[in-house]
């Protein structure tokens, strides 16, 4: 998604742009659709599955889940695994956990789900996908099924977590939320060992990438005719209001706002859809 958003963006004229936003649209589809099954979290679902991919595994790149398949029970297992999960039919289904054996967590996913929200929601301007990427931000600081933060150092409740030879760190992060057994769902013991407590470098590099994309002030800025006066920003969720002055001249205007929702008002007219 990223390599895609960044060719519209280097090449706005290309004859293939078309292609790229329309696999970018189907893709946005998915992420409104699939993060509705972790409501009210709204975290990014691990991936979608086919029941059957184990049997073919010399045609899928199935990662470290191929060392642990070694007999019939282990195909069976997989498959338990993700029929756990939302079917989809004709085989497919959603797991919001990523189907695992010995080693399991799942920040690196989520943070890549975000990622993924926050390079379409730059691209298109679609502040539903900004909010739905900085909802993988606040799962990890606390929104989620145990009211813990997972980073360590970072708001309320965080607990030490598994950090061989540097100790400690503040902003450290684990491999992440592990699921129980066959289980769809999220799990997080509280003994203190490898491999989802285990501290890893990827999972808070990914978290400041992911922060970089949505941190920050919006632009607003545009030309209006006539003198009537400030142009207005209303935030939808706090009701501040923010004003700007047109030059008098030109009338031009530029300023910042927080990210948001807001009605903007001119001249005894309003749009509530400004984003």
């Amino acid at each position: 998604m990223q390599a895609l958003a960044r060719l519209c963006e280097v090449f706005p004229d290309h004859e293939k742009r078309p292609k790229w936003e329309y696999a970018l649209s189907l893709y946005a589809d998915y992420i409104r659709q699939g993060y509705e099954y972790t409501a009210p979290y709204y975290v990014a679902p691990a991936s979608i599955y086919h029941e059957d991919e184990a049997e073919h595994r010399d045609e899928y790149d199935m990662g470290m889940i191929v060392q642990f398949m070694k007999n019939d029970d282990i195909i069976a297992d997989y498959k338990t695994q993700v029929r756990s999960g939302i079917p989809l039919g004709k085989g497919y289904y959603l797991r919001r956990m990523p189907v695992a054996y010995a080693h399991r967590g799942n920040h690196a996913l989520t943070l890549c789900g975000g990622k993924a929200a926050a390079s379409i929601a730059r691209l298109k301007n679609d502040y539903q996908l900004g909010e739905l990427a900085q909802r993988q931000l606040e799962w990890i600081v606390g929104k989620n099924p145990f009211a813990e933060s997972v980073m360590f150092g970072e708001g309320y409740d965080y607990c030490q977590e598994y950090a061989v030879l540097p100790g400690e760190m503040v902003g450290e992060l684990g491999v992440g939320f592990a699921c129980l057994g066959d289980h769809d769902a999220p799990f997080w013991p509280q003994v203190n060992t490898c491999v989802y407590k285990e501290v890893w470098i990827k999972p808070p590099l990914h978290w400041a990438w992911l922060a970089a994309d949505i941190a920050g002030e919006a632009n607003v800025r545009g030309s209006l005719r006539g003198d009537a006066g400030d142009i207005t920003f209303t935030h939808h969720l706090t009701g501040s209001v923010y004003r700007f002055t047109p030059h008098s001249e030109s009338g031009w205007f530029e300023g910042r706002v927080p990210a948001g929702e807001y009605t903007a008002a001119y001249n005894g007219r309003s749009d509530p859809s400004a984003q």
